[in-house]
C-alpha cells in the first residue's frame, strides 16, 4: 500500500508526541463526534488537525486516509468541526487529532522540505526517438542535472520485449540558461528506436492528501527527517530552547541519520565515459559525461 501525504503528516505528528486517537460515535462530512473519548475544554482542538485513520466498513474506503484542519471544537457535545468537507464520518470510524502547535500546513511543509531533498532514479522512454541524419537531441530539463545512463531499444516488434541495449557513446552538450541541453551521439545511432534516459531527479512535491511517496523511499526516512524539520522550525519561530524541544531535536536527528544510513536510495551506476582522441573514439572511466578533446 502506498504511503500518502496524509500518512506522513500523521506519522510525523505522532513522532512529535502531539497526537490523540479515538473512535467516533457519530459524525458527518464536516464533523467528528466522540462522546466517549473526548473531554477537553472548549476550543482545545481549534486550528489543529484531524485524520481519519480507519473506515469502520473495513474496505479501506474514504474517509479513511483523509485529513482536515479543525475549525473548532465544542466541548458540550464533544464535536470536532472540520474546515474541509470529507466523505461522511460514521460511528466506529477511527480518527486522530493534533493541536495547533504544529498545524497541518506546518507538517506538510516539513514533509516537503524532506522529500524535495531526496533524489530518486527516474526513467524516460518517451522523449527521444532516433531519426535519420540526426545525432543531437534535446534533453528534458529534469535530465540535465544528473543523467546516469542512456539505453536504446533494439526491438520494435513487441512492446514487452524491447531488448534495451546500454549505450556508452554519448555526452551532454550544455546550453545557455533557458535552452535545453543536448544529448550528443558522436556516431549516428541506428533508427528509428526509442531512447531510454536514466537520471536522478528530486522527489516531486507532495500537495494533496493522497499524493504518494515514491516506493523507492523508505517512509521512516521521511518521517524522522520531517519531524526534525518541524522541531527546528518551531525552535526558530519561538526562539525557545525548552527541554522537550531540544531533547526531541537530538532524538529525531539521531533517528534520521541512522535510518538514512540503513535505507539509502540506490542510484544507478554512471555509464562508461566518452573520450575523443584525435581521429578516433574510445570509451573509458572518465568523469561523468565529459568530453575530452586532445
Amino acid at each position: 500500500m502506498a504511503t500518502t501525504l496524509a500518512d506522513l503528516t500523521y506519522r510525523v505528528a505522532s513522532e512529535l508526541g502531539i497526537v490523540r486517537e479515538g473512535v467516533a460515535t457519530g459524525g458527518s462530512t464536516t464533523t467528528i463526534v466522540d462522546n466517549v473519548g473526548r473531554s477537553e475544554a472548549i476550543h482545545y482542538w481549534k486550528d489543529g488537525t484531524a485524520w481519519i485513520l480507519y473506515d469502520s466498513a473495513g474496505a479501506g474506503a474514504l474517509p479513511q486516509g483523509q485529513y482536515s484542519v479543525i475549525s473548532d471544537y465544542t466541548a458540550s457535545n464533544y464535536t470536532v468541526t472540520l474546515r474541509t468537507t470529507l466523505i461522511a464520518i460514521a460511528a466506529s470510524d477511527r480518527y486522530a487529532l493534533a493541536p495547533k502547535r504544529f498545524g497541518l500546513h506546518d507538517l506538510i511543509q516539513a514533509v516537503n522540505r524532506t522529500v524535495l531533498g531526496i533524489y530518486i532514479p527516474t526513467e524516460d522512454i518517451t522523449t527521444i526517438t532516433t531519426a535519420t541524419n540526426k545525432s543531437e537531441y534535446s534533453l528534458p530539463l529534469a535530465a540535465d542535472l544528473d543523467l546516469r545512463q542512456v539505453w536504446m531499444q533494439t526491438n520494435t516488434g513487441d512492446s514487452d520485449h524491447n531488448l534495451w541495449r546500454e549505450l556508452t557513446a554519448w555526452y551532454v552538450q550544455h546550453a545557455a540558461t533557458g535552452t535545453a541541453d543536448k544529448l550528443v551521439f558522436p556516431v549516428q545511432p541506428d533508427e528509428p528506436y526509442a531512447i531510454k534516459l536514466i537520471y536522478m531527479s528530486p522527489h516531486p512535491q507532495m500537495v494533496n492528501y493522497d499524493d504518494a511517496l515514491n516506493e523507492m523511499v523508505y517512509p521512516k526516512r521521511v518521517v524522522y527527517r520531517s519531524a526534525l524539520n518541524a522541531l527546528l522550525w518551531y525552535r526558530d519561530k519561538t526562539r525557545s530552547s525548552e527541554d522537550w524541544m531540544m531533547d526531541g531535536i537530538r532524538r529525531m536527528e539521531q533517528r534520521a541519520v541512522e535510518t538514512e544510513n540503513a535505507y539509502p536510495i540506490r542510484a544507478p551506476a554512471r555509464a562508461g565515459k566518452l573520450m575523443i582522441v584525435r581521429d578516433y573514439v574510445s570509451y573509458e572511466e572518465f568523469e561523468p559525461n565529459k568530453v575530452n578533446l586532445a
